[in-house]
């Protein structure tokens, strides 16, 4: 596990261990979607987007949940030769998360989180003669956001993180601005 991913991972689980009181019942699944806003790094020239994706969760204790994403993505390049390029990527990930409450009626919840997954990438630069190329990689998060308590189990979500992978021999780490909602259900006090 990289330095990058490992310092911020076990924060959150100091975080999760020290947090006083819980920010969800204990044993609550999540469920929910989210829309982002990914810059990409100046090397990958390629525009910027706006992702979509999905989430699932499992609270282990009140202030610990690790959730499985799926974000998918399409762009272009900013090369004005490649003006019919087409780039898509999916990302499959798992990580782990550590959730601050100050007090039982706090409706926002600060939260940390790390980990990694497995991205696809393809890329057609769009040109006469050229072929299309795939790619499988892996990625590390590491990021930071609030969960905005709304209504019964909805919460929103407002996240902070920089993705880092190497894909089709270029080494990159892309910052994602992401907001969405979630559901959850269940859990036991």
């Amino acid at each position: 596990m990289t330095r990058s991913v490992a310092v911020p991972l076990a924060v959150a689980v100091l975080l999760a261990a020290w947090s006083p009181s819980a920010a969800v019942d204990k044993y609550s699944v999540e469920l929910g979607g989210q829309l982002s806003l990914s810059r990409f790094s100046n090397n990958l020239d390629l525009k910027n987007t706006f992702p979509v994706g999905l989430r699932a969760g499992f609270v282990l204790h009140p202030a610990f949940e690790v959730v499985a994403t799926y974000d998918t993505l399409g762009t272009e390049s900013k090369n004005r030769l490649s003006r019919n390029s087409d780039y898509s990527q999916d990302f499959l990930g798992l990580r782990a998360q550590g959730v601050f409450r100050a007090g039982e009626e706090s409706r926002i919840n600060p939260y940390m989180f790390a980990g990694g997954g497995v991205a696809k990438t393809t890329f057609d630069s769009g040109l006469a003669g050229a072929s299309k190329v795939d790619d499988k990689t892996s990625f590390e998060d590491v990021g930071a956001g609030l969960r905005i308590h709304i209504w019964k189990g909805l919460h929103a979500n407002g996240e902070f993180f920089i993705r880092h992978l190497r894909t089709l021999d270029q080494t990159a780490s892309n910052t994602w601005f992401s907001g969405g909602v979630s559901w959850f259900i269940g859990g036991k006090k």
